[in-house]
């Protein structure tokens, strides 16, 4: 599809990712076009969106996600429908994600001020992790009965070796391809548990932790002394945008905004021993976010909108990133390695070449010379043993 092409009587559609039709649904509908101009596809969320602009006195935009993750990616196609819909005084972000990079959801939060004097979220089910975070960073954050946040505590990616130790590191059956992700608090109470930092830091403006070296130095073979510099990194980077987002826009104009924010990200960062804990309007309030109830006739309005892309994530549809103007439908697809520098992105099918190296993502076998995609083992012309020098995965950290 062309980005740009414009229907008759209405602003640029976005290119959409991908063209199957979300299951369950009807077939999305066509607009009545100019001569010369091609056809685009609208979603069944149309008349809702449409519904909810009428209802709310602004411009929405809708992010559904459920198995992709909140990356950098995103600022991409969201700039395309921001610049679509033009420079608005208010508009509601309605936002669904399990979470994802802490950098990505401070990027979008931040891009949209770029538009957007005054930015409210709604969550309709659940704004996990760094969704959270990104929440944060809304002037007036709407929740119903059943809307969640939950704990910003950063993800950390480690080789899963440190995790299943064998006596001999050759004892493992394969080099592992990718890292896994523990809770960094985990690494804290860990190292709290060895007395390697002190459990209750100093007073003082920024307090940290007495730090016993003499106990660190046995744990420093097992345990890479980059996971501790991951782990401090991720804490101090997740606080300064929690900080960042609730001071200057949930919490800006109160008394005090300043000492509330430290008390409201004390227990989002270190109160909860799950990162999976749910935290709904009431829980929130009492942590002293300042949440406001969603309007029953918007909330159902939510759960509509809901119940139709619940509909899109039983086919290959990752997230759903949509506006009135146009909309992205991301298929789901694994992130990719680039072999030669170690970059991983999200892979579209349109991907072909490395955003960070500029090199194709395709191979060559060095037998027959057949292409061969990123992470086949063996060429499917003649079975030959595909040579990749295995890496962990450069993943980014998330919350």
């Amino acid at each position: 599809m062309t980005e740009g092409t414009e229907l008759a009587g209405a602003a640029p559609l976005v290119a959409v990712s991908s063209e199957e039709p979300i299951a369950g649904q009807p077939e999305p509908e066509r607009e009545t076009l100019g001569e010369g101009e091609t056809e685009e596809p609208r979603t069944p969320a149309l008349p809702l969106l449409q519904r909810l602009e009428s209802q709310l006195g602004s411009r929405v935009i809708a992010y559904y996600a459920h198995q992709a993750e909140m990356g950098r990616w995103d600022a991409h196609r969201l700039s395309g429908l921001l610049d679509a819909m033009g420079s608005q005084d208010k508009v509601a972000f309605i936002i669904q994600s399990r979470g994802g990079s802490a950098d990505a959801a401070h990027l979008l939060s931040t891009l949209l001020r770029e538009y957007v004097e005054h930015v409210h979220v709604y969550v309709p089910t659940y704004a996990y992790s760094a969704a959270t975070l990104f929440a944060l960073g809304a002037d007036t954050l709407w929740m119903g009965p059943t809307s969640e946040l939950s704990p910003i505590d950063p993800q950390v990616p480690i080789d899963p070796r440190i995790i299943f130790p064998m006596a001999d590191p050759k004892d493992w059956p394969f080099e592992p391809q990718e890292p896994i992700y523990i809770p960094a608090h985990v690494i804290r109470d860990f190292l709290e548990f060895a007395g390697v930092l002190e459990s209750s830091p100093p007073p003082g403006p920024k307090p940290r932790p007495k730090i016993h070296p003499e106990r660190l130095e046995p744990l420093l073979r097992p345990l890479s002394p980059w996971i501790l510099g991951w782990y401090e990194r991720l804490d101090k980077v997740s606080r300064v945008y929690a900080r960042d987002a609730l001071v200057n826009h949930l919490l800006k104009g109160v008394p005090g905004a300043e000492d509330l924010a430290e008390r409201i990200i004390s227990p989002l960062m270190d109160h909860y021993a799950s990162h999976e804990a749910s935290i709904l309007r009431k829980q929130a309030r009492d942590i002293g976010i300042p949440v406001q109830d969603c309007p029953d006739d918007v909330w159902q309005s939510l759960r509509e909108l809901s119940e139709v892309y619940q509909g899109a994530f039983t086919v290959n549809i990752g997230r759903i990133l949509e506006t009135t103007d146009g909309f992205h439908a991301i298929p789901v697809h694994p992130n990719k390695e680039c072999a030669r520098c170690g970059e991983v992105v999200e892979r579209d099918p349109d991907f072909r070449f490395c955003p960070n190296c500029g090199k194709s993502f395709d191979e060559r076998c060095r037998n027959c010379q057949g292409t061969l995609v990123t992470g086949w083992s063996y060429c499917p012309r003649c079975g030959t043993a595909v040579e990749v020098s295995p890496t962990i995965s450069a993943e980014p950290a998330k919350v």
